[in-house]
């Protein structure tokens, strides 16, 4: 049996995790805004949740992920996929709810959000 990671590189790769799906949806949202006026239209975004064989999909208005995007440490995922060591649930939608990473890992996923940095290409930091 495979021993479990615990402790601050475990909330790391979560973390990560989640900052890699959020780069992903972050596409999405590009190319959505080229091909049409999307304000007001529904994106079909990947969960963000930190399980990183999660293919869950969920549907949005372009309005409500930018009001989730405002906030670097927040994150859309499907319904019950929270990991409460990591992240608390504070909002829900229809098909999804909003979580916000707790101290450290709101730290990495902030300083890992593309729309802080948005000439620097994602790459995956090196876990403690």
């Amino acid at each position: 049996m495979q021993k479990q990671e615990t402790g601050p590189s475990r909330r790391a790769k979560l973390a990560t995790n989640q900052a890699l799906f959020r780069e992903v949806n972050e596409r999405i949202r590009d190319l959505a805004a080229v091909f049409s006026e999307s304000y007001g239209q529904k994106l079909e975004v990947v969960c963000e949740c930190s399980n990183d064989t999660c293919t869950s999909r969920l549907s949005v208005h372009v309005d409500e992920y930018e009001r989730v995007r405002a906030y670097p440490a927040r994150f859309l995922i499907f319904p019950a996929h929270a990991t409460p060591e990591v992240e608390r649930v504070v909002d829900a939608g229809d098909g999804y709810e909003v979580v916000e990473k707790l101290e450290d890992a709101a730290r990495l996923v902030s300083d890992l959000d593309p729309r802080s940095h948005p000439d620097v290409p994602f790459s995956r930091p090196s876990l403690p």
